[in-house]
């Protein structure tokens, strides 16, 4: 894994976390792995009100 570091403010953060290929996972990264599951929740939200339309959130 390689992590990449963001000063901000005099202070060092982590920007992202990349992991490689390897024989159990493909290579990705942390900001890409939240953005699908932004994407993701967010259709399965739509689907769920689509099928309770009067239903409360």
């Amino acid at each position: 894994m390689t992590v990449a570091l963001q000063q901000e403010q005099g202070a060092w953060r982590i920007a992202n976390i990349e992991s490689h290929a390897s024989k159990f996972s493909k290579e990705n990264t942390l900001v890409r792995s939240l953005q699908s599951l932004k994407t993701e929740s967010k259709s399965v939200s739509a689907n769920c009100t689509k099928q309770n339309p009067g239903k409360a959130q």
